[in-house]
């Protein structure tokens, strides 16, 4: 699966898209100079200890003065141009609107660019220095994270990613944002696969119970699976997840089932059967105990065991992928119930 960069915060705003990601993603990069370090939330600090979710990303020198003249020769074609621009940033005069130091609002960390752009800002009365790096208009700071997230996601072979509306609506003024983000459409997808599946809204489960789920050894075991399944789909010659076509993983994951049910129906004699489910929960610990509550009883010939534990070894992990669908229905089950016993509690 493909690594994610966040932007443009240390990190997430939105809850329900950090619900969204602790079901579902493997791990989400924030960018955060070692010294912002001190400037990160309690919440922020709470989950990046308690689950696997969160990584910081430190930025390099590198990068920041990549896209230090990246971000100079975009903003000068705006002050150039302002009137090219005016549907997304919205004020006709923008360069007299920068330069009003009441609109420098938005920190930027040194760490983050090169000292050619704070020569430059101030050149154009763009900004005014702080102890950590710069203060300037917030526009200006979601156009330099745009470029600043893309050319650490060029680098490093990263998905950029952002849950806020207003970076998706500037970044179109940096060219390399229109690039085709195969990542990005993977996650719209998924998240009209778990919305689906969850027969709630995400915003109806606490945050608490969410973290609870992840950190489950067996929740791991299928999330990992699930994106092998998720990889194995993708993988199919002009088979891409989209919004449009997102249901097709649940008759992906059912195919692979039914194909293992009929290996093992081929073989029929319900004394092996049993004996091939008893290895199968204890040599694993019981990690297949639901594996074989679903096949024991279709049979197998003595000779043909280990056929069909090798084709049960290969299609585990679909199984397992399966079973992720089925917990997040379970989770979203329980809270509306939870809801609806409370809705009608409050009757008279």
């Amino acid at each position: 699966m493909t690594d994610f960069l966040y932007y443009p915060g240390f990190e997430i705003e939105d809850e329900e898209w950090l619900k969204f990601a602790l079901l579902y993603m493997r791990e989400v990069h924030t960018i955060v100079p070692y010294e912002a370090d001190n400037y990160l939330s309690s919440k922020h600090k709470a989950l990046k200890d308690s689950t696997n979710l969160l990584v910081s990303y430190r930025p390099s020198y590198d990068e920041g003065e990549k896209s230090t003249y990246d971000a100079i020769d975009i903003i000068q074609s705006i002050i150039k141009n302002p009137s090219r621009n005016l549907g997304i940033l919205g004020e006709v005069n923008i360069l007299e609107y920068w330069r009003q130091s009441q609109n420098q609002d938005t920190e930027l960390f040194n760490t983050k660019f090169s000292p050619e752009f704070v020569r430059f800002c101030n050149e154009y009365g763009l900004c005014h220095e702080t102890y950590n790096g710069i203060k300037l208009p917030k526009q200006l700071v979601l156009i330099y994270m745009s470029v600043f997230a893309h050319n650490i996601g060029d680098h490093k072979g990263m998905s950029v990613i952002t849950d806020i509306k207003e970076q998706r609506r500037i970044s179109k003024i940096n060219n390399k944002a229109w690039r085709h983000n195969p990542g990005y459409e993977e996650l719209k997808a998924m998240k009209k696969v778990i919305g689906l599946q969850i027969p709630t809204d995400l915003k109806n489960i606490p945050l608490e119970e969410i973290v609870k789920l992840r950190n489950k050894q067996s929740f791991q075991k299928k999330l990992r699976a699930f994106h092998l399944a998720l990889s194995d789909f993708t993988s199919t010659p002009e088979m891409k997840l989209t919004e449009s076509n997102c249901k097709n993983i649940h008759e992906h994951l059912s195919i692979s089932i039914l194909d293992l049910s009929s290996e093992i129906t081929g073989y029929a004699t319900a004394t092996a059967a049993t004996a091939l489910g008893i290895w199968l929960v204890f040599s694993s610990n019981g990690d297949n105990l639901e594996l074989v509550k679903e096949f024991l009883g279709l049979g197998s010939t003595i000779g043909g065991t280990i056929q069909v534990y090798e084709k049960i070894q290969q299609t585990r992990d679909k199984f397992l992928a399966a079973r992720y669908l089925t917990d997040l229905k379970k989770l979203g089950k329980n809270h509306l119930e939870i809801s609806n016993t409370q809705n009608h509690g409050l009757s008279v």
